[in-house]
């Protein structure tokens, strides 16, 4: 059954202290994880304020187990004096419950469970105990365990010394579901102390991945927990721990020394960053957009219609062209998939580069910028130039086609003329013809020349008008062209321009990149170093419980520096065909800290059914974490021993 440990401020800092115990079984996966932390604060008066994790931890599970862990009570528990031979026995509780004094452990368990009857019922109301009741999902069982002082029960005074009594339990107000347990801490110096300790953390783990057997464990009794190590086993476990820090110490260092050795010394390849400028066809031509002279006669059935058509097909023209510079940087992203990729590295593309790399590359840098500026200075403006002047030229065509003769018209004015001239010619021709009645042919060629006079006349003017239509369509198609010639020279720049900058920009992200690389394994150099102080002070602490405990110092004592502890067990080296050239063991992910804390910082746990150690004399066995725990005494503090 899931358990939750709960612990005050001062308790936490030994678990710490002692985190190698419970390192294996708090590192596994969440769905198997057996136990997990709840920090208490002794001042809060719900359960949101005492426990405010205990929701997260519990919402989730259909049933669970409160282990109340007590190493060292904070201030304010400190201030509640218990009878020295049972710390859950409170002075201010020696004839009856005592609900004013408002004790935080009290408090703790009545908001976990209902709490029992009093010892005195009579006077139950006055003492009736107003706490917010947890309205979660309540513990199915309160197992208590503390350490308790025998230099205090030596030296107390024989007034507080009285027998302990199954009455504490009613007495104090501790809910039914209660069990008690305490470790004893003899005060003999720090060997003894760390001792102990040690037996009082692994204690507290049994509790917490074993359920609390009736048998064993009753109610309104307290009882005392101590354990029984098997040497050889302990010999053993420390003996291999031990090398394994080691060897893993001796692997660190010669990690380091190779990462000193490629951040001094190491030289990759210069990176190619440089885009060349590539033409691009986007079939940007002028040649659609050519006005012909012919297509606009001298005359029309309809010029102001003719005159409409032609603006109208200008302005088209004009917001073509417009069209056409604003879209330029657009298309050619769309036709160079170079261009379209804008540019950058992968870290995975990029190696360290040496200090005489990095500077020649910054200042190629430098200099790329400046010409990117200028090429960007030396741009054409995106906005169409001399468009005022097509509009212009385009208004002239206009009035030019609006003004012309029509059809009509001409054939009027040609008709007019013609017979005015008959009018003209015909009394003169019959005069002549009454004195002169020969030579009719002179006057037949005089006459038929004066017939076509007004003819050629129409003709002139309509030709004079087609002259004019034609030169300023030439105008029209001139300035098109120009916009055309610029547009292509914009785009020539352009493409200059776009290689250069994404040049740029790809050297930068290079660079860059080259020193988050490098920044990487100064990291990984850091958390390395902090791996092997950690390996250090673990290995120390594993030194100073084996002096405590009594295991063999000939087990740990040698020094491995053997290069055969790189390649086995835990510690074998992977091997990468990455990028990285001299620094392929980068890859490695072995000391990246969490992963050093999940492979050395605990014992070997053995969480199958199989380890098991026996509880007392009976002959009954209960689940045991570790392989050297070969035997549990659960004591009733009176004497007596659980059955």
């Amino acid at each position: 059954m899931f358990t939750v440990l709960i612990q005050n401020e001062k308790t936490l800092n030994s678990f710490y202290d002692h985190l190698p115990i419970f390192n294996g079984f708090l590192q596994s996966e969440e769905n198997e994880k057996s136990f997990e932390i709840c920090e208490w604060n002794e001042s809060g008066r719900t359960i949101e304020e005492a426990l405010p994790e205990l929701h997260s931890l519990t919402d989730d599970k259909s049933s669970w187990r409160a282990l109340i862990v007590r190493y060292e009570d904070d201030r304010q528990l400190a201030t509640h004096t218990t009878r020295p031979e049972n710390p859950y026995d409170f002075i201010e509780n020696a004839v009856e419950f005592d609900a004013s004094t408002n004790n935080p452990l009290i408090r703790l368990v009545s908001m976990l469970e209902k709490p029992l009857e009093y010892f005195n019922p009579d006077r139950a109301s006055k003492n009736q105990k107003n706490f917010p009741k947890y309205e979660g999902v309540l513990p199915e069982s309160i197992t208590l365990i503390t350490v308790r002082h025998t230099d205090e029960l030596i030296a107390a005074p024989e007034a507080l010394r009285i027998l302990n009594d199954d009455d504490f339990v009613l007495r104090n107000g501790y809910p039914s579901l209660c069990r008690f347990a305490v470790c004893d801490r003899y005060e003999q110096g720090p060997i003894r102390k760390r001792k102990d300790d040690f037996i009082f953390w692994n204690a507290v783990l049994m509790l917490a991945m074993n359920r609390v057997d009736s048998a064993f464990m009753q109610a309104y009794k307290l009882y005392s927990l101590s354990l029984d190590f098997n040497t050889e086993d302990m010999n053993e476990v420390w003996s291999s721990k031990i090398e394994d820090i080691q060897n893993a110490r001796y692997r660190i260092d010669h990690f380091l020394n190779n990462q000193s050795i490629y951040l001094e010394r190491y030289e990759g390849n210069y990176p190619d960053y440089r885009i060349s400028a590539q033409p691009i066809d986007l079939s940007v031509h002028g040649s659609n957009s050519m006005v012909h002279a012919k297509d606009y006669q001298a005359y029309s059935s309809d010029p102001s219609d003719q005159a409409s058509s032609w603006i109208k097909k200008a302005r088209k023209q004009i917001s073509e062209v417009e069209s056409l510079w604003n879209s330029i940087p657009d298309k050619v992203q769309e036709k160079s998939p170079v261009f379209s990729r804008r540019g950058g590295y992968q870290k995975k593309d990029v190696d360290v580069l040496s200090p005489r790399q990095r500077d020649q590359l910054e200042a190629e840098l430098i200099a790329l910028r400046e010409k990117v500026n200028e090429e960007y200075r030396n741009l054409p403006d995106q906005e169409m130039k001399n468009a005022d002047q097509l509009l212009r030229q385009a208004s002239v065509i206009e009035e030019i086609l609006k003004n012309r003769p029509s059809k009509s018209r001409i054939l009027i004015w040609t008709i007019s003329l013609v017979l005015v001239d008959l009018l003209a010619v015909i009394p003169a021709w019959l005069a002549w013809f009454k004195v002169y009645k020969e030579s009719l042919n002179v006057l037949s060629i005089l006459s038929l020349v004066l017939l076509f006079v007004p003819i050629l006349f129409c003709l002139f003017i309509t030709f004079e008008y087609r002259k004019s239509v034609a030169k300023e369509i030439r105008n029209w198609n001139d300035l098109m062209s120009k916009q055309y010639h610029r547009l292509h020279q914009y785009l020539e720049k352009y493409v200059v321009y776009e290689s250069d900058l994404l040049s740029y920009r790809n050297g930068k992200s290079y660079l860059d990149l080259s020193r988050d690389v490098k920044e990487d394994i100064r990291q990984d150099q850091r958390n390395l170093e902090k791996a092997r102080s950690e390996l250090m002070r673990f290995e120390m602490l594993l030194k100073k419980w084996a002096a405590a405990l009594g295991v063999n110092k000939d087990a740990y004592r040698a020094e491995s520096t053997k290069e055969g502890g790189l390649n086995s067990g835990i510690f074998a080296q992977g091997t990468s065909s990455g990028k990285n050239g001299n620094y392929e063991w980068l890859d490695s992910k072995d000391f990246k800290m969490p992963q050093v804390q999940k492979q050395l910082f605990h014992f070997e746990m053995d969480q199958s059914e199989n380890n098991r150690c026996f509880v007392n004399e009976t002959g009954r066995k209960v689940y045991a974490p570790f392989s050297f725990i070969e035997k549990i005494h659960i004591e009733n503090i009176r004497g007596r021993n659980a059955s």
